[in-house]
């Protein structure tokens, strides 16, 4: 079936609340493929980044290691390039600006205006695409409705390149469509549906039927809001089921050792995602060891020395658990961290979203100007005028 839709040329939307399963389904569908996968992921904290979300994508697809620097990228690109489309040598840069890589500057990307920058930088990517993922390929972009626009674009066109791959997108019911796709409405879980996930994670524990019964009329078919009340439930708290799932996680959180709990709600401040200094920093400005992560497991996920939220709700509810002057000083604090990296100029996006965020107005004036320049380089005028408005 996967097979099928690539020959075919399809692009297909999962489109559901949060908490509904669409990660699922798509886990489930990848476990099945028999071609190719590469993902790339929306991020609410890196919206104003160019293409900082379908970077992954493109390095997975062009056999570039994510965790390589600009400089080991570009010179995987070239050698890519070289082997693959030695036609587009001349335009590396372009390239190299959607995979997030260092080439020598050339005459031909030179000569681009700004005006068709952009443009050109989709059209190269997809030719290139097309030279080294000819062949059947599924391309799972994730949370689409928090893509930067740049990353969107590319998506668009990859949607439309009329190749054998299928784009499978998710989004939430408010993010905007997927050009040309497809949409699968991910309806709540019946009640046999919802019933059987409870059941599953209840076991053995005892509850009765009316429990039971009320917790699977709370859950509204929610999946995750299903997993946050049995949870609630099978601990013992007693009162009223909660309507909303925002409120139970931000009731679970409470529950943590307090240490763990600021940290975790500390954490939130990075996003979605934090490497090993930020998460070293907070472990440590709370005085814990990495004990302090196991114990935030249900929350966190760690791997290859960086530490995600398990979902988007997760960061949001430890986020709305800081008060208004933390947050700011966190924003503040992360944006000079950020400032005093060598590769800041590289990440002059990601500074001026925290000092937005922190109401900095001389670090706001300073990285906004500077991230909207470099925007507007990158082909990507949307970023730009956001970056100019603040």
């Amino acid at each position: 079936r996967i097979d099928g839709l690539c020959e075919a040329g399809s692009s297909v939307e999962i489109v559901a609340e949060a908490g509904a399963g669409k990660s699922r389904l798509v886990e489930e569908i990848e476990a099945t493929a028999t071609v190719p996968v590469f993902r790339a992921e929306g991020r609410r904290d890196r919206r104003t980044t160019p293409y900082a979300a379908i970077a992954s994508l493109l390095r997975g697809a062009l056999s570039i290691p994510r965790a390589a620097s600009p400089v080991a990228a570009g010179e995987l690109l070239l050698e890519q390039l070289s082997a693959q489309a030695p036609h587009l040598i001349e335009l590396a840069p372009l390239i190299a600006v959607a995979v997030r890589a260092d080439v020598p500057d050339t005459e031909a990307a030179d000569a681009i205006t700004r005006t068709f920058r952009g443009t050109r930088i989709r059209e190269v990517v997809i030719e290139l695409l097309t030279a080294v993922r000819g062949h059947p390929t599924v391309f799972v972009a994730e949370d689409t409705h928090d893509f930067d626009d740049a990353s969107r674009l590319i998506l668009t066109g990859l949607a439309a390149a009329e190749r054998p791959w299928l784009i499978l997108a998710t989004r939430r019911t408010d993010g905007a469509p997927l050009d040309g796709a497809d949409t699968i409405l991910l309806p709540p879980l019946g009640q046999g549906a919802i019933r059987k996930v409870i059941g599953d994670m209840i076991e053995e524990a005892p509850m009765s039927r009316r429990q039971f019964a009320s917790l699977v009329e709370a859950s509204a078919g929610n999946p995750l809001f299903a997993h946050e009340l049995v949870l609630a439930a099978t601990r013992g708290d007693n009162g009223s089921v909660p309507d909303r799932i925002d409120g139970i996680i931000s009731s679970r959180i409470d529950r943590l050792d307090l240490d763990v709990k600021l940290m975790l709600r500390d954490l939130a401040v990075a996003g979605n995602e934090a490497n090993s200094d930020t998460i070293d920093l907070l472990l440590a400005e709370h005085g814990l060891g990495d004990e302090g992560l196991t114990l935030a497991h249900d929350f966190l996920a760690v791997t290859d020395h960086r530490v995600r939220f398990r979902h988007d709700l997760y960061r949001r509810a430890a986020y709305e658990g800081l008060s208004v002057r933390r947050r700011r000083e966190l924003h503040g604090r992360l944006a000079a961290a950020i400032a005093e990296r060598p590769d800041a100029s590289s990440r002059s996006a990601q500074i001026a979203e925290h000092a937005h965020h922190a109401g900095d107005a001389p670090t706001i004036w300073l990285w906004a100007r500077t991230a909207a320049a470099e925007a507007l380089e990158q082909g990507a005028t949307h970023e730009a005028t956001l970056h100019l408005q603040r």
